[in-house]
């Protein structure tokens, strides 16, 4: 089966400085998100339009103007300088923010990036290929020569997906929502909130499971989703559900690839 895979890499959210090299003038932006092979900026958006007009024709058209076809970023610049020079592609106009000045901007990489630019970014990012969140390191995050040794922040980590189990085939129910890290191998972890679950709090925790088991049927679907992209779908068989110790907790499923 075709996993309908829409990236290519894993991508972890951040919030570093950028210095953009666009046609006609500098721009320093934020980075919000970077995988392998592109990351999400966010810019100031007055200094891409000099028209009032907001629409999607027109920002794609001063970007370009502005930008060009291809463009040069130093990525954390002002921790790294030059160190980390990429030329970039816009692929996507994002969210337009007025009120906050702020434009965001999908971009992808002509070269991916390389280990030692990750490790310099202080992002554990997998191969080129590698979209499951357990894929991801821990690295030191970068610092400054000279900068003394102390407790850093915690490191940035992957975005989690959205899972949604449906009741097997001729079964009548509302289906199941809550977050996975996606299939990995053949196997998939999902942790829906019990609260989420309608009458969970009126039955005991063994009785539950049973029930839960009753309602998906030996055959649940399994849709694994990254925004609006199908990560993965498909039949899944229920190996296990661990129930929480609180009613603040979540419900472990244990779902195997059933393909």
């Amino acid at each position: 089966m075709e996993s309908g895979e829409k990236r290519e890499a894993l991508r972890v959210p951040c919030d570093f400085p950028v210095r953009v090299y666009g046609q006609l003038r500098e721009l320093s932006g934020r980075m919000l998100d970077i995988s392998r092979t592109g990351m999400r900026i966010e810019l100031p958006l007055s200094r891409l339009m000099m028209q009032p007009s907001l629409d999607f024709a027109a920002l794609t058209q001063a970007l370009e103007q502005m930008l060009g076809a291809t463009f040069m970023a130093d990525l954390h610049h002002e921790m790294l300088g030059q160190l980390i020079r990429k030329k970039l592609r816009t692929v996507r106009v994002g969210e337009v923010d007025p009120d906050a000045d702020l434009l965001e901007v999908g971009c992808s990489f002509e070269e991916p990036l390389r280990d030692e630019e990750t490790v310099m970014l202080g992002i554990g990012l997998p191969p080129v290929g590698e979209t499951s969140a357990a894929a991801f390191r821990n690295v030191p995050p970068p610092k400054r020569r000279g900068d003394a040794d102390e407790d850093q922040p915690a490191q940035p980590r992957p975005l989690g997906y959205e899972g949604i189990l449906h009741p097997s085939e001729g079964i009548v129910g509302e289906p199941l929502v809550g977050r996975t890290e996606g299939m990995l191998g053949s196997e998939s972890l999902l942790a829906v909130p019990v609260n989420t679950i309608s009458g969970a709090y009126d039955v005991p925790p063994e009785p539950l499971a049973a029930a839960l088991r009753d309602i998906l049927g030996p055959k649940p679907r399994l849709e694994i989703l990254d925004g609006l992209h199908m990560v993965w779908s498909g039949p899944v068989q229920l190996d296990e559900i661990e129930m929480p110790s609180s009613y603040a907790g979540d419900v472990m499923f244990l779902l195997r690839d059933a393909t």
